[in-house]
């Protein structure tokens, strides 16, 4: 009885880590397979428009 107990506790302590990795694979995998891959691509890129912005305001402000 003790050791099914032992045994459920270590692996509900080891499941979020597989978990994680799991969601961050279909993460990865399912752009690949669907064409949501374009979404995820514009969305990075206004990210990365939005960062470069804020980081030419930050320099300006130190500028001045």
């Amino acid at each position: 009885m003790r050791n099914s107990i032992k045994r459920v506790y270590n692996e509900n302590i080891n499941a979020p880590k597989i978990n994680m990795s799991f969601l961050m694979l279909t993460y990865f995998i399912r752009p690949m397979k669907t064409l949501s891959w374009l979404n995820l691509f514009f969305d990075s890129i206004s990210w990365l428009l939005f960062y470069v912005r804020f980081l030419k305001n930050s320099i300006l402000v130190n500028s001045i």
